[in-house]
């Protein structure tokens, strides 16, 4: 008979818990006010402005059943919000990705690298004159770190909790490190979907890391000064503020001798321009008015990746002091070597 088993007792559904019944509106308003269930929305990474992350400290472990079902359901309706950082509101979607509209309306716009240092939607002009790349030089025995010195121990707190939001004016200004930068934004820019690198890249040896950043530069004066206008600010004050601050949105290596095959690791021809393509993974940002779009390109991040000898050997694990040289890497910015990073861009 219908609703029976071959036990011959007869199933029934089992009516829905209530926490599972509530509406996604109630859902929402339960993670984000309910003080027992010890979660907060908060505004601002370390207390700056403009980011918007959704934070659950740690339960007690004395806690009933049921908080723990309450607390289940509050997680899950927590990670089907879509947190755009930078914006002001809080999109609704069915997973933790960007929301289907926003990535069907996205476009995949060039921002172009030039070789005076800026950052631009158009492409080199064939007419310019002048370089058609920007060098550096990289030396293994002095790399760019991932994070401002002195770094702290990673385990078992630390800096570690935060890097990926640090402020990279640290090495801004490191003669390893190529920055560029547009001009300040007219409107809000909203990028959701895949973001790709482009680059056009030669070094001078047979080896070579190329690391990319995607950042957002802050105006400098993005919040109102704190301190007394005669006196100044206390030392570490200004650092502490977000005006001028370069906030990291997507960054990535790419290793050159696996730039053919990740099986078999190839020398790289020196001083010959090579396409880069560094994926820099799903991004839902919006670059604000008056914010600065920044782009870093270096060769070392140390110690976060191992230090690449810059010369060709079998294996790095095995190389020699002697296979640790200084090479001079080209990132070019012409109309037939256009270095570019690819952009979702919503209109």
């Amino acid at each position: 008979m219908p609703g029976q088993r071959g036990s011959g007792r007869q199933h029934r559904r089992r009516p829905r818990a209530p926490h599972t019944a509530r509406r996604h509106g109630a859902d929402l308003d339960h993670a984000r006010r309910d003080p027992e269930e010890d979660l907060r929305v908060e505004d601002g990474v370390l207390g700056r402005p403009s980011l918007r992350l959704a934070l659950r400290s740690d339960a007690g472990r004395d806690e009933s059943r049921h908080r723990h079902d309450r607390r289940r359901q509050a997680r899950h309706t927590l990670g089907r919000i879509a947190c755009t950082s930078a914006s002001e509101s809080w999109p609704r979607c069915s997973s933790p990705s960007p929301p289907r509209r926003s990535r069907r309306r996205a476009k995949a716009t060039n921002l172009y690298l030039h070789a005076d240092g800026t950052l631009s939607f158009d492409a080199p002009a064939p007419e310019a004159r002048g370089a058609t790349y920007r060098a550096y030089v990289s030396d293994p025995a002095n790399p760019v770190p991932y994070r401002q010195r002195p770094i702290t121990p990673t385990y078992p707190a630390g800096d570690w909790r935060t890097w990926e939001v640090q402020d990279q004016r640290f090495v801004d200004q490191r003669p390893d490190v190529v920055t560029f930068v547009s001009v300040p934004l007219d409107h809000d820019l909203t990028i959701t979907g895949e973001v790709a690198a482009d680059l056009f890249v030669s070094t001078s040896g047979s080896d070579a890391d190329v690391v990319v950043k995607l950042i957002d530069v802050y105006p400098e004066d993005a919040q109102p000064n704190t301190w007394d206008p005669e006196a100044g600010p206390a030392p570490g004050q200004y650092a502490r503020s977000v005006n001028g601050y370069e906030l990291p949105i997507a960054m990535e290596v790419r290793r050159g001798r696996y730039l053919a095959s990740y099986e078999h690791p190839h020398p790289l021809t020196p001083n010959t321009p090579l396409e880069w393509k560094i994926p820099l993974r799903d991004r839902d940002h919006v670059f604000l008015k008056g914010h600065r779009l920044m782009v870093q390109v270096q060769s070392t991040w140390f110690p976060l990746i191992d230090r690449n000898p810059q010369k060709f050997v079998p294996s790095i694990y095995a190389a020699t002091a002697a296979d640790f040289i200084k090479a001079t890497q080209r990132v070019y910015c012409s109309p037939t070597l256009p270095s570019h990073i690819a952009l979702p861009v919503v209109p």
